[in-house]
């Protein structure tokens, strides 16, 4: 029996480096990267955008409330985050008047009035739309969120409609 004893015993493994080595590693790493190390988000690429185009009072929230019910929307996941950001955009300063796209939101995004164009029809359309899930849930928190005065009661208002096209 004594001589089965030493199979038994897991194998030796090499000393673990110490956790201020591992810190200073992993600090290392984060500063290479410039502490960049998430995937950008829907959020991010609108608030750049609205630094560049934002328009008058009800712009940024209605932005942001065309933003968030999207994210709501399954048939939205296979677009790129950036793109669908400028489409709530579009879609917000067209229903402040303004010239929905400019020189200066091309450039600085890569998209034409082409690109954006489809997607903030399916953002209008939405707009007006209550989620429900498949088992008959509403989804209405971002609703409810921007029915607050703090987002300037946007998901109460009258948005435009674009026509498909």
């Amino acid at each position: 029996m004594n001589s089965s004893l030493p199979s038994c015993l897991p194998p030796s493994l090499p000393p673990f480096p110490p956790s201020d080595e591992v810190l200073a590693m992993e600090q290392k790493m984060l500063q290479h990267f410039r502490f960049r190390i998430s995937m950008p988000t829907l959020h991010a690429f609108l608030t750049r955008f609205l630094k560049l185009g934002a328009g008058g009072h009800l712009c940024s929230p209605r932005a942001f409330y065309f933003a968030e019910r999207a994210l709501q929307e399954h048939e939205i996941l296979h677009y790129r985050p950036s793109l669908v950001a400028a489409a709530a955009l579009y879609l917000a300063r067209r229903n402040e008047t303004l010239d929905a796209w400019t020189p200066t939101l091309i450039a600085y995004s890569g998209y034409t009035e082409a690109d954006v164009f489809p997607i903030a029809v399916l953002l209008s359309k939405w707009a007006h739309e209550t989620t429900q899930t498949q088992s008959r849930r509403l989804l209405n928190a971002v609703k409810k969120k921007f029915s607050s005065s703090k987002w300037s009661e946007v998901a109460e208002a009258d948005h435009l409609r674009l026509p498909v096209s």
